[in-house]
């Protein structure tokens, strides 16, 4: 049963076929220092073993657990979540990651110091399919870093983020039209229709790459999406742009065509060192 107090914080966890990691995806909300929340995890159809590690889980009455019967998809999952969500304040979370045991704590009390802020992120951990940390991720801190820098690449990383419930109404749902970019619409209408936001410099979570990530399966795909966003977001919220700004977009879209994810990764993480300290 499922209880009708309120809680501080809605996790919000959509997935498909993670099997080998959803147990310790599970674990590592469960078991945070921050225990005011429900656990809403959406199973895509999964064709794995998924459901059956999920029931394990399910004598515990925070998690909110739904089954769709066919594929809908992560942008359909993530506004069903987020239409269901009792809380004020939304994290997401994703099927195959692991949460360190203070994130809830720390992006919730962030959010509550400063209630100019609309979303919060964190600093990654990456890990490998083992579970090994195989490298870090940081990212601008304050809100006029992250601004500055959003068109040209991701200064915020979907997984890791904690956001005020009451900002979708104003800005809109995930949209389906750019579906494997679904994350940099919503960072653009966000930003741009002037909401602040921030990362928390601590590495509160740990990010798994795999060959199977869609940045990797679709690079050409998500070059075209992404191109096609980011003038479009240009166009609508009327944006200046320099130089430099403008040579960035049209590499993201020449790498994306030309070279495979791996590549592509490797020399964007080269160049966001050098002129983003990334």
């Amino acid at each position: 049963m499922v209880s009708n107090k309120k809680p501080k914080v809605s996790v919000i966890m959509p997935f498909y076929n993670c099997e080998k990691y959803l147990d310790k995806a599970i674990s590592s909300i469960l078991n945070q220092t921050f225990q005011d929340f429900e656990f809403i995890i959406i199973n895509d159809a999964s064709s794995d073993r998924s459901d059956e590690i999920i029931q394990k889980s399910l004598t515990d009455k925070r998690i909110v657990y739904i089954k769709n019967r066919e594929r809908k998809g992560i942008v359909y999952n993530l506004n069903k979540g987020i239409e269901i969500a009792k809380a004020d304040i939304i994290a997401r979370m994703d099927g195959d990651d692991i949460s360190e045991p203070q994130r809830l704590e720390v992006q919730y009390q962030f959010l509550q110091r400063n209630p100019n802020i609309a979303l919060v992120g964190c600093f990654v951990k990456l890990i490998n399919e083992k579970g090994e940390i195989c490298g870090r991720k940081i990212k601008p801190i304050k809100h006029e870093e992250i601004k500055k820098d959003i068109l040209v690449y991701a200064t915020l990383i979907h997984a890791t983020i904690m956001i005020r419930k009451d900002v979708f109404k104003k800005v809109g749902f995930y949209r389906e039209q750019y579906l494997w970019c679904e994350d940099i619409d919503l960072w653009y209408r966000i930003i741009f229709s002037g909401y602040e936001v921030a990362n928390i410099p601590q590495y509160l979570y740990q990010y798994r790459r795999t060959d199977s990530s869609v940045v990797f399966k679709y690079a050409k795909q998500v070059a075209l999406i992404d191109f096609r966003l980011r003038k479009e977001t240009i166009e609508k919220f009327k944006l200046k742009l320099s130089l430099k700004e403008w040579f960035f977009i049209y590499l993201h879209l020449f790498l994306g065509l030309i070279l495979t994810g791996r590549q592509k990764e490797k020399l964007q993480n080269l160049y966001k060192k050098l002129f983003y300290g990334e």
